[in-house]
């Protein structure tokens, strides 16, 4: 009786036939869909993405450009708009400004000194100014007044306008009054005060 031999293929032999038969179909597929995607990137991408803006089509480049355009343009008009609104930042208005503020006048002297008292007490006309001098020449001011219907704060409120006055940029050699609190008659009390100081370029009123 003869022995038949069967010869089985190895697995790594069937593993390989199988490699080599698919590889022909995988490359065909990879390289049609390599296509398409190329195909849709150049004719269908820039289609779905190109927007109409001032009746011209963009696309993403373009509108990238013309992004940074409207950026620029809207600094520049914003910087135009600041100038024109806001002219404390003009060199002409801060020059007109800044001698206004040298050449103080009689009747800017005063309306500080007002605004002084109304700081120092929220009593309306606790502060009463009697008596306003003003020398054109030297620049002297001469104060007199009272501090009233504030009780027996009268002497702090005046302390409290002196020194408010003393702070004031144009203010200089400031003789601080005696300060002292009397009887009014009525039950009350009262501070009354005299001082002088001197502010700086002072020139007269215009008429």
């Amino acid at each position: 009786m003869t022995d038949t031999h069967i010869l089985s293929a190895s697995p790594t032999s069937s593993l390989r036939a199988i490699l080599e038969r698919s590889m022909g179909p995988l490359l065909l597929f990879l390289a049609v869909l390599c296509g398409l995607l190329l195909l849709s990137w150049m004719l269908l991408l820039p289609r779905f993405t190109q927007l109409e803006v001032e009746g011209k089509k963009m696309g993403a480049g373009e509108l990238h450009r013309y992004r940074q355009e409207l950026q620029a343009t809207l600094s520049t008009l914003e910087q135009h708009r600041t100038v024109l609104a806001l002219p404390v930042q003009d060199p002409d208005f801060l020059r007109l400004m800044q001698q206004k503020q040298a050449h103080l006048t009689a009747q800017d002297v005063r309306s500080r000194l007002h605004l002084a008292a109304a700081r120092v007490s929220d009593v309306p006309d606790a502060i009463l100014l009697s008596r306003f001098s003003f020398d054109v020449a030297s620049g002297a001011v001469e104060v007199e007044g009272d501090v009233r219907n504030v009780g027996p704060r009268s002497m702090t409120v005046l302390a409290a306008f002196i020194d408010q006055v003393e702070q004031m940029p144009e203010v200089s050699e400031l003789t601080r009054p005696a300060f002292q609190r009397s009887d009014d008659g009525d039950g009350g009390f009262h501070s009354p005060f005299h001082f002088v100081f001197f502010v700086k370029q002072a020139v007269p009123p215009s008429l």
